[in-house]
């Protein structure tokens, strides 16, 4: 146990601290945030294909989890980014192994492995619609309401 306050505070505050260094600016799932400049609209691709795996990952050090799909698209499988698992959870359209879907997102390069970051999950007459054409996600929630 500690043996003074103050050496208490300074233990307290210097592991706050180290965690916000680690995670450093422009992480989690913001707007501005490193992942989230990963989407290029130059890149995006539609895909058909059948769900193998649901996960449920942190993308990035400082990322609260996410959800991704592991989807199986002719010959080739690829890891679906679909966005914060709090956002996923709270929508309608609900994705599950098994599921064919289609799918409308930006392909990029993730670990070392091809990756979609989604736009759009299209499941039968469901849309889970998650950002928009400009690749601004929809969880980013106000500061979508007032834009020309």
């Amino acid at each position: 146990m500690c043996n003074g306050l103050l050496l208490c505070l300074y233990l307290i505050l210097a592991g706050f601290s180290s965690e916000l260094l680690i995670a450093g600016p422009g992480s989690g799932w913001g707007m501005s945030s490193r992942y989230n400049q990963m989407f290029d609209t130059k890149s995006v691709v539609e895909i058909e294909g059948t769900v193998e795996e649901v996960l449920y990952r942190s993308p990035l050090r400082g990322m609260s989890s996410g959800v991704h799909l592991r989807v199986k698209a002719k010959d080739k499988t690829y890891e679906v980014h679909l966005g914060p698992k709090w956002y996923i959870d709270n929508q309608e359209a609900k994705i599950e192994k098994g599921d064919q879907i289609k799918i409308a997102g930006s392909k990029i390069k993730f670990d070392g492995a091809d990756a979609i970051i989604a736009e759009s999950v299209t499941k039968g007459d469901q849309m889970l619609v998650l950002r928009d054409n400009s690749g601004r996600p929809n969880w980013a929630g106000w500061r979508n309401c007032c834009r020309p």
